[in-house]
């Protein structure tokens, strides 16, 4: 014979073949005996009498439970509880496949495996990967040289602002027995935002501009106009996006061969930084 409201309700719940709703349809049994005994109690009945009232009053456990069972049936509970994990890996998935990519392996496939990208140290003298993109086209090209290097972080606004990895190279051919030399300087910028609501800080590409230890000035073409296209100039377009990471693609024309370091200058609405890339292979 059951004797407690906690006996009845074990018993009755055991029934219902989805465990997570066991929990909650026992705290609701046992709140239904609750309200029933302390009415009983209040229209003038014994306590003891009054809980074996409300006790009887709900009835056989097992045939509670087994009706409490058809309404609780486990498939649906179990895909209510599949269909929660199914979402959340979605929602991995999505912020995998659109805000990752294209930033790494972006720029591992653009630049073909630099060095001074994936795969070498900053800095190495190993520029086997390099020649495949020089070569070609019936022209004997080779790479003298690569290398950059920026170890600091500038402020502007709501985005923290780093030069990710930074190439330069230098490459010749011969051409009817004339030898042509191409200096060549290229660098990602990454732009850290605050919040994953931000959008990417566009005006970086806009109103950069660059200074050399040669003391030249490089043009931004984006946001100039009447430039020589012999004059040093800066370009650069948006690359990428990982998550609050903004990345922009930055190269240099008309380059200086002689050039030490090269400063990166901002100053636009009350922001500005400058940052200062060696060309030396050491941090600064």
């Amino acid at each position: 014979m059951i004797r407690s409201i906690y006996e009845w309700v074990s018993r009755a719940v055991t029934h219902i073949r989805f465990p997570p709703d066991r929990a909650p349809v026992a705290e609701e049994l046992t709140n239904h005996y609750l309200d029933c005994r302390d009415g009983l109690i209040r229209g003038g009945m014994e306590r003891q009498q009054a809980e074996q009232a409300a006790l009887d009053a709900l009835g056989d456990p097992d045939e509670t439970g087994r009706l409490l069972n058809r309404m609780h049936r486990p498939y649906l509970g179990w895909l209510w509880v599949f269909s929660r994990y199914a979402m959340g890996l979605v929602a991995f998935l999505f912020l995998i496949g659109i805000f990752r990519y294209p930033a790494k392996a972006a720029i591992q496939s653009y630049f073909y495996g630099w060095p001074t990208f994936f795969g070498s140290e900053a800095g190495s003298t190993d520029l086997t990967y390099l020649k495949p993109f020089y070569d070609g086209e019936g022209q004997d090209r080779e790479l003298k040289r690569s290398y950059g290097v920026c170890a600091q972080t500038a402020r502007a606004g709501d985005y923290a602002v780093s030069v990710e990895r930074a190439v330069r190279w230098q490459s010749w051919y011969e051409d009817d027995g004339v030898k042509h030399t191409y200096d060549g300087f290229r660098f990602i910028l990454r732009a850290e935002a605050d919040s994953l609501t931000l959008s990417g800080p566009d005006a970086l590409r806009n109103y950069l501009t660059v200074t050399d230890s040669a003391g030249n000035s490089y043009v931004n073409v984006i946001s100039s106009t009447g430039y020589r296209t012999d004059e040093p100039r800066l370009a650069g377009n948006p690359f990428g996006r990982a998550l609050r990471n903004f990345y922009y693609d930055f190269w240099l024309e008309n380059l200086d061969p002689d050039i030490r370091w090269v400063d990166l200058h901002y100053d636009r609405a009350g922001v500005s930084f400058t940052l200062r890339i060696n060309l030396t292979g050491d941090a600064v």
